[in-house]
This record gives C-alpha cells, structure tokens and sequence, in this order.
C-alpha cells in the first residue's frame, strides 16, 4: 500500500508486526507521518496480510524486503526512513546492517527485540507454558532451517545496529510484557551510529 502526500516528500517505509497487516498495525506512525506530509509505503511483511510468503522469518529474511522497498523507491533526491513496531523493529533494526541506499536518514524502531532467539525463549514460557524451553525452541530452530531457510541463533539485532550507520531512534515502553524495554536498551547500547533512546 502506498499513499502519496506530495512530490518529493520524504517517504516513510513502515514495518508491522507479527501476525498483523500494515494496515493494523502502524496507525500511530501512519497518522504522525500524514501530519509531517510523508509519502508512506506499508508492505505487509511475508506470510502476513496480502503478503504472497508462506514462511515468517521474524525478520531474519524480512530485512532484506526493508532494503529492497527502499532501493526500489530511492531517487537519491527524496529522504527515507525506515520505522517499524515489535517484529517489524526488529526487521529495520536487522535492515541497518546491510548496505542501505545513501536516502535512507534514519530509522525508528518501536519496542523491537534484541534477537530472534532472546524473544522466543522469553516468550515460550507465557505462551505454551507446559513445554520446556530447551526443546520448544530446538524444535522452532529446526522448523526455521527447513522452512524459513535461516538459523535463528545467527539473528541478532545487536549485531546488525554495532554495523549501522545510519541514526537510529529506540522507543519503547517499560511496561511492556511482551517485548521486554531491557530488550530495546540492549540495542540502543549496542548501536553504533547516531542514536536515541525514548522509553514511554
């Protein structure tokens, strides 16, 4: 989905989250950026909503979708930003490592995890309570290599923000029981480019 606010306005490339739609989830940075006059491209991300994907990789393979959607809409001449809420955090958070196109300016990333692994062993205990954590995530490990074609171990958003090079605003909020705010502070530690930590 793209919805155009002016001619060479800045472009804001919004991420979901998991088991949402671009349209559910990002009302809140959708209506901040209509009011600063973005242009906003929301894909949803794969095996999501309209997506074509069978496969969620928790942005381990979405990141690279996050680069391509801005090469595809960089012009050299108009700023993107790349923003994102949990698993789609995750996903711009990952994005940074990689060779971005020279029009990105920034990234938001609300309450995103520090890797794949810490948010699967943090959140199996909640959500199937009655299976050991040891062999609950050897069994999503083993399903991401076959499925997803990924080691979720080797996914870590700490490692790709020590690579960025591009400002990073972290927000996050301290109560929050899903994602932990610890986890967005591991990150903002470990970013090596510019950077802001707000904590709701």
């Amino acid at each position: 989905r793209y919805c155009h606010e002016a001619d060479d306005a800045p472009i804001a490339i919004i991420m979901h989250g998991y088991r949402s739609t671009a349209m559910r989830d990002t009302m809140g940075l959708i209506v901040l950026c209509k009011k600063l006059g973005y242009n906003l491209l929301m894909p949803d991300q794969r095996a999501h909503g309209r997506s074509d994907s069978y496969t969620i990789t928790m942005g381990a393979q979405e990141r690279y979708d996050a680069r391509y959607w801005a090469s595809v809409r960089s012009s050299g001449k108009v700023p993107i930003f790349l923003m994102g809420v949990s698993m789609g955090a995750a996903t711009v958070l990952l994005a940074s490592g990689l060779d971005l196109p020279d029009s990105v300016h920034g990234i938001i990333a609300d309450c995103g995890y520090s890797s794949i692994r810490d948010i699967c062993r943090t959140c199996l205990p909640k959500y199937l309570p009655h299976v050991p954590v040891g062999p609950g995530y050897a069994v999503g490990k083993a399903g991401a290599k076959i499925f997803g074609r990924f080691d979720p171990d080797t996914v870590d958003c700490r490692k790709a923000v020590a690579q960025s090079k591009v400002p990073i605003l972290f927000i996050h909020g301290s109560a929050d029981d899903f994602v932990p705010c610890s986890m967005s502070r591991e990150n903002y530690d470990a970013c090596a480019s510019e950077k802001e930590l707000l904590v709701i």
